[in-house]
């Protein structure tokens, strides 16, 4: 690695590690989704790095944090055992496999789905529920997850769920003319609900199937169906990204702004892809075209502009438009994941 890409990713991860932040979208210390993408990326920066420093977070951070997993109990509390799992592969700390099995088999168990087997999206916030929705957020925060707990374990009913996360979010999500993928479905009726095609949510699906498909290591039925789905999303992607780079917030409205998270996700899957041999090297351009651009939009104080805040499944596509932007910790995580591939 050179000397620019390590200053940058150091950058970065001190920005995100030290800061002392106290609002919701650049807080470390809480056991949410934010956090937990955040997590993720710091992980790939000590793998890449090898920063004593680094591990050093991630180990404290683990044990300041690990019991606050029975808090909540949904599917974007989930997420920071993304980066839990990875710390026990380094501490070898059995507390921590035992608190992430205990969480994936209460999921497994108790928590609300839809007709197909899909997790409904949970989330932490004090929001009413979100009845016989999933989103394409769900494979980030727990399919992954689920497939980490059967790579270390290898328990078939946590490869088996990873699967089929995977499968009824490519199904259902899939938007078969454009190759992309929508936010969020819904079973009662609604279908696609605004027909968003969100760029993050388009990250989070390719991020997660080439993750997913890594941690499974084999053959499954279903596996031809979501490789040939993501192929096709890959091809779309292609032709939705922008000459910058970036990919708008919507992929196909030109009026929508260039998002960071997105385009920062994106790269990172589709390097996945190629990587494990699954997508051609023709997606290498669009992958240095977007890392490049991810890069431009980190400041001097190692923060990823650009950047929109959370968003659930919106009234319309006009909504996706207008969500502010400001620095997070999933751009943080997401940026340190392209910047590193």
């Amino acid at each position: 690695m050179d000397g620019a890409n390590k200053e940058l990713i150091d950058r970065i991860v001190r920005r995100t590690v030290e800061g002392r932040d106290r609002e919701w979208s650049m807080d470390i210390h809480r056991f949410d989704w934010v956090p937990g993408v955040g997590l993720y990326g710091i992980c790939k920066a000590y793998e890449t790095t090898k920063e004593a420093y680094i591990l050093e977070f991630l180990k404290d951070w683990a044990e300041r944090h690990i019991e606050e997993a029975y808090d909540l109990q949904t599917v974007n509390s989930t997420a920071p055992l993304t980066a839990v799992l990875k710390i026990y592969k380094e501490t070898g700390i059995s507390r921590y496999l035992q608190v992430s099995t205990d969480i994936a088999d209460k999921l497994i168990e108790t928590a609300p789905r839809t007709p197909e087997g899909g997790l409904e999206h949970t989330v932490t916030e004090d929001v009413p529920d979100f009845k016989e929705q999933i989103w394409a957020d769900t494979l980030f925060m727990a399919g992954i997850f689920f497939a980490q707990l059967y790579d270390i374990t290898k328990e078939k009913k946590y490869g088996d769920e990873a699967v089929l996360q995977l499968y009824v979010h490519h199904k259902r999500l899939k938007d078969e003319k454009t190759g992309a993928y929508y936010h969020g479905y819904h079973y009662g009726g609604r279908g696609w609900m605004s027909g968003a095609l969100w760029a993050r949510a388009n990250a989070w699906v390719v991020i997660s199937t080439f993750e997913i498909i890594d941690l499974i290591r084999g053959d499954f039925p279903e596996k031809e169906y979501i490789l040939g789905a993501v192929r096709e999303q890959a091809e779309a992607l292609g032709r939705f990204q922008r000459e910058n780079g970036m990919f708008g917030t919507l992929l196909d409205h030109e009026d929508s702004y260039d998002e960071a998270s997105a385009t920062a996700g994106i790269a990172y899957g589709l390097a996945r892809g190629i990587s494990m041999g699954y997508l051609s090297g023709e997606y290498e351009h669009a992958v240095s075209m977007a890392v490049d651009a991810v890069k431009r939009c980190v400041n001097e104080a190692g923060e990823v502009e650009q950047v929109s805040r959370g968003t659930p499944v919106l009234p319309s596509k006009e909504d996706y438009k207008t969500i502010s932007r400001n620095p997070t910790l999933y751009g943080q995580g997401l940026a340190l994941l392209a910047i590193c591939s």
